[in-house]
């Protein structure tokens, strides 16, 4: 699970989040709804309002991540749920999830995790088969690798 903006606790609260916050909030509902096309960082400030350096510093400073890495680790969460409940080839999951090709793909989820999306695949299927359904969705993939940033 991704980070929550520290907006979120400031809402909770009935505190009402700083412009950092909003805009932060305002990246990330972007990326989660764009995280498959190409995105630019210029263009996202752009289109929230923003300069460039100011949001890199927003986003930051609400969850210690720069805007890039997010989006990395939205892509990839995403690629572990596919991977994990579908039978989709590992290309289209690349494409699907906002990566060039499947090599570049490949080489970051082994980088990120320690196995290839085949290898994950299969560990989701037989620890899905040992505790009686899906173990991506049971959250027992803490052996190995993992699709969890937390």
């Amino acid at each position: 699970v991704l980070p929550q903006a520290s907006g979120a606790s400031s809402e909770a609260s009935g505190i009402a989040p700083s412009g950092q916050e909003l805009y932060f909030m305002q990246a990330v509902s972007y990326l989660r709804h764009n995280f498959s096309y190409p995105v630019r960082i210029e263009q996202l400030a752009r289109q929230i309002g923003v300069s460039r350096s100011y949001l890199y510093k927003a986003f930051w400073n609400c969850s210690g991540k720069s805007i890039r890495q997010y989006l990395l680790d939205l892509r990839l969460e995403e690629a572990c749920r596919l991977l994990a409940d579908t039978r989709r080839a590992v290309t289209d999951i690349a494409y699907s999830c906002g990566f060039p090709d499947s090599p570049s793909f490949c080489r970051m989820f082994r980088k990120v995790y320690g196995e290839t999306p085949l290898q994950y695949r299969r560990r989701m299927a037989e620890e899905g088969a040992d505790s009686g359904g899906n173990a991506a969705l049971s959250g027992a993939s803490n052996s190995g690798g993992g699709c969890s940033f937390e």
